[in-house]
């Protein structure tokens, strides 16, 4: 467990510097962060009423009053709850079957996976990480209950209660938790030990136990449609649920994000440079590495993988659902794929024996490389993500600067004549204008007791001389027009 938090700290360690960047911006509560704290268990975030995070957003109020623009406190929670994930994943290996090193294979590759970066090193993704590690840690629970009563006697376990416990607090950390339900219909059925009981009692059994956790989600559902001032169906183009080919896409995109070494806005740049060699060679080198990993899941029980499999698909909704999605979104299906590589590295090493000779010693160099190439991949989305961060910071400041500059009641101008922004597929390609829109509708705040505000302009034409400060956005900051 120690080496397990020791890697965590070691490959996130730059990331307690990255700042606000696109959706972070909507739990960005200053200037008066106080009225924030605690109130949004009670009604929506004033920034974003899409979504009802209130832990997050208690969290993040509580680090902006206490230490204003840093952003370590946060990270320093992302860093932990990616550790206690991977425990969890470490401990579900083991409870599965899997041998110490298999065990190991699992928390390592839980940790270093590349497709864990942008969610860990993000600000308003720590709903998304704490949703994940509360919802396996629930997971971990009720197998540790059903491990030591059966299931005929979990309401007598304490783990049991702590599960339900955890599961509520994964949905008050992120809607998609809901998907829990689904995870522990799939424990209580398919890794539930043999001999509870015949299977009219052990249905009957497995609805009374599914029971605390329904009710914990009914009260949920029924206490943010009070809160909610919308919903996802009503949020527009992007999270339109759609039924269709794009479910099939979605599907192919987390799945393809957590299996491979290599991140997406790594294979995204070369697919827009041309370079198709570099796109055919990783893919290859993918399924090479897979290929050869995956041949221990032939030693691991159906039933086991047939769990897997169905906790995997649990997993993905309903973003799978979504008009189109996004590769943070593969941070929920970490824990079963890391479980599936761990028990495969066990029945390798297991079956090869402890000299790892011949087609042993293959398979342990291709479990060493996608380790390594992930650690690696990890490590380049996180330098990218504190360049946005550091980008992101200095246009805010340099808006604030120029805020405090314009006299009452005026109106900044800020020019940018490149505004034309297209969505992208990754949220961490995206052009500065998108940006400076979300840091001007952020600082548009600051001044308001003033009669201070900032409004932006595509083109310099058409602009009247108020008498008012404009500056043209270049190369990423502002820039005072003569």
């Amino acid at each position: 467990m120690i080496a397990v938090a020791l890697l965590v700290a070691l490959l996130y360690a730059d990331s307690l510097s990255a700042w606000y960047f696109l959706d972070d911006f909507d739990y960005f509560f200053l200037p008066d962060p106080l009225g924030v704290i605690g109130s949004e268990f009670m009604k929506a975030n004033p920034f974003n009423a899409k979504f009802w995070r209130p832990i997050q957003s208690t969290l993040l109020a509580t680090q902006q009053a206490g230490v204003g623009l840093a952003v370590w406190p946060c990270h320093l929670l992302q860093l932990g709850f990616h550790a206690a994930l991977a425990i969890a994943t470490w401990w579900l290996a083991r409870y599965l079957g899997a041998n110490s090193v298999g065990a190991l294979a699992t928390a390592l590759f839980c940790t270093v996976s590349q497709s864990a970066a942008q969610a860990v090193v993000g600000v308003d993704t720590l709903s998304q990480v704490g949703a994940t590690a509360l919802l396996t840690l629930a997971v971990a629970a009720l197998c540790q209950s059903i491990k030591l009563h059966g299931v005929a006697d979990l309401y007598q376990s304490r783990h049991y209660w702590a599960a339900v416990g955890l599961f509520a607090a994964a949905l008050l950390m992120k809607e998609t938790a809901f998907c829990g339900f689904l995870l522990f219909a799939v424990v209580l059925v398919g890794v539930a030990p043999r001999g509870a009981g015949k299977h009219t009692a052990l249905a009957w059994g497995i609805a009374r136990r599914l029971l605390p956790f329904m009710v914990v989600f009914v009260l949920y559902a029924l206490w943010r449609e009070r809160i909610v001032e919308s919903t996802p169906l009503s949020l527009g183009e992007r999270y339109r649920f759609v039924l269709g080919l794009n479910t099939v896409g979605n599907t192919a995109m987390l799945f393809g994000s957590v299996i491979s070494p290599i991140s997406p806005q790594r294979l995204l740049g070369w697919w827009h440079a041309g370079q198709h060699v570099h796109l055919a060679a990783a893919t290859m080198l993918t399924a090479i590495l897979w290929g050869i990993v995956l041949t221990g899941l032939r030693r691991v029980r159906r039933p086991i993988l047939i769990s897997l499999l169905a906790s995997a698909v649990a997993a993905t909704l309903p973003m799978v659902l979504l008009h189109r999605v996004t590769e943070v979104y593969a941070y929920n299906l970490i824990p079963p794929i890391a479980v599936f590589f761990g028990l495969a590295t066990g029945a390798i090493v297991r079956k090869a024996g402890p000299e790892l000779a011949g087609r042993g010693g293959v398979a342990m160099l291709a479990i060493t490389a996608l380790i390594v190439v992930n650690a690696v991949s990890a490590s380049d989305t996180t330098r990218q993500m504190v360049r946005n961060g550091q980008l992101s910071k200095q246009l805010y400041l340099d808006v604030a600067a120029a805020l405090k500059r314009t006299p009452d009641n005026c109106t900044l101008t800020v020019v940018d004549p490149g505004g034309d922004d297209a969505w992208e597929y990754s949220v961490i390609l995206r052009r500065p204008s998108t940006i400076l829109r979300l840091v001007l509708e952020t600082a548009d705040r600051l001044e308001r007791d003033r009669g201070v505000r900032v409004t932006l302009f595509m083109s310099p034409s058409g602009l009247t001389n108020t008498g008012c400060p404009v500056y043209h956005f270049r190369n990423g900051r502002l820039a005072l027009s003569r």
